[in-house]
């Protein structure tokens, strides 16, 4: 049985899979804590408004990028770690990526408070795994 969290990280992915970068934006609390640990320069930001400006910075960089479903979620209390793939091509390099990706949701009254995008050892490790 899928808690209320789950379902809700399972909205966005299937937007996210879609290109939909707006989905359910009502899942994240208003202040919520964003980081992409995962790049080289390292991304913070607060708010709804800080993590749309990240995003748009991040994705200004791909001319192709997609957000593959979801291969692996893992729930540990208010803790969800997910697995999947990314696609892209960069704008300069025109070269395609393809790589495993992980991010960790932490939520609080049913509100998604923080989104750290992390790599998949780090995601699984926050929720007491290992990556298979």
């Amino acid at each position: 049985m899928s808690s209320p969290n789950a379902d809700t990280v399972r909205r966005l992915y299937d937007g996210w899979a879609r290109g939909d970068f707006a989905v359910d934006m009502d899942a994240f609390d208003p202040g919520v804590e964003f980081e992409m640990a995962w790049i080289p320069d390292r991304v913070t930001s607060r708010g709804l408004d800080g993590m749309a400006a990240a995003w748009r910075d991040y994705l200004g960089a791909w001319q192709e990028f997609t957000t593959g479903s979801i291969e692996e979620l893992v729930e540990a209390g208010d803790t969800i770690a997910v697995l999947n793939r990314i696609r892209g091509r960069g704008k300069h390099s025109n070269v395609p990526v393809e790589n495993l990706a992980a991010a960790v949701f932490t939520f609080r009254d049913g509100k998604i408070v923080r989104l750290v995008l992390t790599t998949p050892q780090e995601a699984m490790a926050a929720v007491g795994r290992g990556v298979r």
